[in-house]
């Protein structure tokens, strides 16, 4: 008789299967683009407002809802004072992760202060939190719009897909 692992052990314990989701621009459209937000001239009051209508991605919201036998985590670069904020907005759109992870609030304030810091403090907080997941969980897929984070989950050794779409 032959014992078949399906999924990694860790220590002595099977680890849990989880599928990682980028926020905007995967699961929802990068409303705040609309807005005139960017790196350069970002303002919080702004996103705020901008979150009030997001349009789902079909494509990608979907594949979270497909996923019933694996865990589902969000992790996005919003800062951790709107967690409520998309919290309540996730509920509305019918997207319920198992885990909702987001940037702390320091590293946001550190991020917006310096905006050619910008891009590379979202790299490093991605990086930082999938090798954490990494240890807890078997990371069966990730879905990501930003090209700058594909280069982290390929040298992670991770599987990916790479949402696109044209803010209209």
């Amino acid at each position: 008789m032959a014992l078949v692992l399906t999924r990694p052990l860790l220590g002595n314990i099977m680890k849990d299967r989880v599928v990682v989701f980028d926020l905007d621009g995967t699961l929802v459209e990068k409303e705040y683009l609309r807005a005139g937000l960017d790196s350069d001239n970002w303002d919080w009051l702004v996103f705020m407002k901008s979150m009030e209508g997001p349009r789902v991605i079909e494509e990608t919201s979907d594949a979270l809802l497909y996923h019933p036998d694996q865990q589902n985590i969000i992790l996005t670069a919003r800062p951790s004072f709107l967690r409520t904020a998309t919290k309540v907005m996730l509920q509305e759109l019918g997207l319920l992760p198992d885990r909702l992870i987001m940037m702390t609030d320091e590293e946001s304030r550190q991020s917006l202060a310096f905006p050619d810091y910008f891009i590379e403090q979202h790299v490093r907080f991605k990086r930082r939190v999938l090798e954490g997941l990494m240890v807890e969980f078997d990371i069966e897929m990730c879905y990501e719009d930003e090209n700058y984070h594909l280069e982290t989950l390929e040298d992670l050794g991770l599987d990916y897909i790479q949402v696109t779409g044209e803010i209209r």
